[in-house]
């Protein structure tokens, strides 16, 4: 169980649990719900990412439109991946934004901005980071499909302590893997989430 996501899911207040899901839809990148308005997730379909290797089914395929909200809020721990991405697009769908502040922008500009001089890790391979590479001091790719220059996932532990800022893919949230991620880094160091995944 991961202690962010069930944080997160307690800010969703309880009169929004029985709301319908009025649109689902998981393509071969993204999965979508929609309730008060659209959410959106990073399609968990790929056992490099989500390593519990069982090739369960989804429950209720071909019917998912006709749950609740809290049904779908509770396969936030489900082993089956495509699940996963209902749920984290769920919880996207239904956060009360009201009050809070926005900023338009990519984050992987701010990663760049935060990173001038400083060491940058990255958890997870974005494209466009030919901008980080340039202004930080060092920079490294953290990767469970590690591209050419990629390090391995199993290099996080020797790269994100000494990391000044930490930008990290949304999909850490689906993969049970942000809160280790997050327990290796330096008191200080600045931390990105990017993605579709990210709830926000």
């Amino acid at each position: 169980m991961s202690l962010i996501l069930e944080a997160v899911k307690a800010t969703i207040p309880a009169e929004f649990y029985g709301l319908p899901l009025q649109k689902v839809a998981a393509f071969a990148f993204v999965t979508t719900v929609k309730t008060r308005r659209l959410g959106m997730s990073m399609t968990l379909s790929d056992e490099r990412v989500f390593e519990y290797k069982l090739h369960l089914p989804v429950s209720h395929m071909g019917e998912i439109e006709t749950l609740s909200l809290k049904d779908v809020l509770a396969w936030t721990d489900s082993l089956q991946g495509i699940e996963r991405s209902f749920a984290i697009a769920a919880i996207n769908s239904a956060l009360p934004l009201d009050g809070k502040n926005y900023y338009a922008g990519n984050a992987l500009d701010l990663a760049a901005q935060l990173g001038v001089g400083k060491r940058v890790a990255m958890v997870g391979h974005f494209p466009h980071t030919d901008k980080i590479r340039e202004v930080a001091s060092t920079f490294h790719i953290i990767e469970k499909r590690p591209q050419e220059g990629d390090l391995n996932a199993g290099e996080a532990v020797k790269i994100i302590p000494h990391a000044d800022v930490v930008a990290m893919t949304g999909v850490t949230c689906l993969n049970d893997t942000i809160e280790g991620l997050l327990a290796l880094k330096k008191p200080g160091a600045k931390v990105i989430v990017v993605g579709p995944s990210v709830p926000m």
